[in-house]
Formats: C-alpha cells, structure tokens, sequence
C-alpha cells in the first residue's frame, strides 16, 4: 500500500544528513542527538492502529492502508487521519480524488482495529477544503494527509496530535502491523528520527520489516502524541508527514 522510495531520496537523505552534521561538527552533539537509549515501548490501547474500508458512491468499497483518530486540542472531539495517497493508484482508485472532492465520491470510512475482526468506528465527512493530490514520489509528502470527522459513538482510542514536528534524533514508534503478519495484532516499530523538514521527515527504524499496508499509519513518541503519519519507505528507512506539517494542512480549512 505505501509507495516506495525513488531516485535518490535515500542517498539525498544520507547525505544532508552528513552535512547538518558536519554543520555542528561536536562529537558532544552527536552523542545528545543520537546517544540516548530507547525509552520503554509507550502503553497504548488496542484500538490505535485502524484498518479503513472506503464506501465508494457508485462503486465498490476497498480497504486500503491505516488511520488514526486524534485529537488536536486538548478535550477536543477526535478526528480520523490517514494518508491522502490512499485515494489514488496506491489505494486502487482511479482517477485520484484531491481532498476537496472526497465527499464527492467517498461515502464513509468503516474501522476496524487491526487484532479485531468487528467495525469499532465510522468516519464521513472530508474536513479538508483545499489541496491538490499528492504528487507522485516522495521528494516532498506535506501534502498527504486525508481528514474526516468521526460518529460520536466510536469505539476508538484516540490519541493527541503532536504541536509540532519531532526533533533530529528522537524515538518514535510505528504503529501498526505488516499485511501479511499473522496473527494481526497491532505492534510497536521503534525508530530514530534522522532527518526532520517540513517537506518529510526521515525514521530510520530499529530493525528490518516490510512497510505494505502501513500507509497512513500513526507514529507516536514517548508522550503519546502522534507525531507523524507513515507514508513510504523500505524496510528499514520510512518517509512520514510530520504532525507539525498536518497541523497546518488542517487549519488551512479551519480544523483547529
């Protein structure tokens, strides 16, 4: 379901990297940065990670990626994020649909968690008025983020949005489960934060797994929040939109 890396991202990634280091060229920033130990694994409900099934109007429903419910105020009612990419050739739709015409065509998200077997949750209602489709590849994601409001008796374990974008060497958590793992059960990924930009955020993560189906998946930090959504990689590097970059997606159409 998530895209892949192309061309030379991974390098390009390498590379600046290397260059903001030799930026601060300490030792002494080095170890603060990326010399931390990884904190426990966050304790976090079962119903984080959501599978999504798209109602199509006038055609048939398909499941594609993960989502999220959080919260962007504190005490505010949750919303439903995932990935914009979803609703285009990555998800199997065709022609794309851009945010401001997803209730043209989506009629509701039906979610499940991904260990349980019932709907928990539904979502209807795109929240973003404006914004084109992403464009393919990967060279800048701040764009791919989808948001719907959620029925008021979902069943969901909502989490707060981060105020902003995690920092160069913080620990994450992907999570979510592989497509093919069986059982499904939702998981915790560790990774670092290496690279950080308003355009996309590098994770490289603890160890090797295969990214299919993460796609919109929620990476939290050890307070909890959401800071990002999973949007592509391979299996050790992954590409998010940072919860700083969502923010703003939001409240360009007044989400607050």
């Amino acid at each position: 379901m998530g895209r892949l890396f192309k061309g030379c991202l991974i390098g390009c990634g390498v590379v600046v990297l290397l260059v903001v280091l030799a930026g601060f060229g300490t030792t002494m920033w080095v170890k603060q940065t990326f010399g931390t130990p990884k904190p426990p694994d966050p304790k976090i409900g079962q119903a984080v990670a959501l599978r999504p099934v798209f109602g199509v109007r006038g055609g048939k429903p398909y499941g594609a990626g993960t989502a999220v419910a959080v919260r962007v105020a504190p005490n505010s009612k949750p919303i439903l994020i995932t990935a914009q990419h979803l609703f285009g050739p990555a998800g199997g739709m065709e022609p794309p649909i851009a945010p401001p015409d997803l209730d043209k065509k989506i009629t509701g998200v039906l979610l499940t968690p991904i260990a349980g077997r019932k709907p928990v949750a539904m979502a209807r209602g795109s929240l973003r008025k404006s914004g084109a489709f992403p464009e393919e590849g990967l060279q800048d994601v701040s764009g791919d983020v989808a948001a719907f409001k959620l029925s008021p008796n979902s069943r969901v374990n909502a989490l707060d949005l981060a105020p902003g974008n995690p920092a160069m060497g913080e620990w994450v958590w992907l999570v979510g489960d592989v497509f093919d793992h069986e059982p499904q059960t939702q998981r915790l990924f560790p990774g670092r934060v290496m690279l950080v930009s308003d355009k996309k955020t590098l994770i490289k993560f603890e160890r090797s797994f295969e990214l299919r189906a993460f796609s919109g998946a929620p990476l939290i930090n050890s307070k909890k929040q959401v800071v990002g959504l999973l949007i592509g990689g391979t299996s050790e590097l992954g590409i998010i939109n940072p919860a700083g970059i969502i923010r703003k997606r939001l409240e360009e159409s007044g989400v607050r």
